[in-house]
């Protein structure tokens, strides 16, 4: 075709990096909408029993700045092959 190529690509499989990276951000963003289901300005039609639930699992959930840390530490054991027991996430 003239004026370039319409050739189409398959999309690349993510790596291991890339899908520890998303496993990372996916539990702070968990966290970000526990954070949004427990405030009642944020998310006023929220059923108050998953209020409640929201507020019970954020009691002990890490904040963003500690969890990261631990877990990119784990994301990075895990592609250097290092044993750990179990996987850094189990489906």
């Amino acid at each position: 075709m003239p004026g370039g190529s319409t050739a189409f690509t398959e999309p690349m499989e993510p790596t291991q990096y890339e899908t520890s990276i998303q496993e990372v951000a996916a539990v702070l963003q968990a966290r970000t909408l526990l954070l949004r289901l427990s405030d009642h300005q944020l998310t006023p039609r929220i059923p108050r029993d998953v209020r409640a639930e929201a507020r019970a699992l954020l009691r002990w959930f890490p904040r963003a700045e500690r969890l990261r840390p631990v877990l990119e530490g784990a994301a990075h054991l895990q592609r250097q092959g290092k044993p750990q027991g179990k996987p850094l996430f189990d489906s």
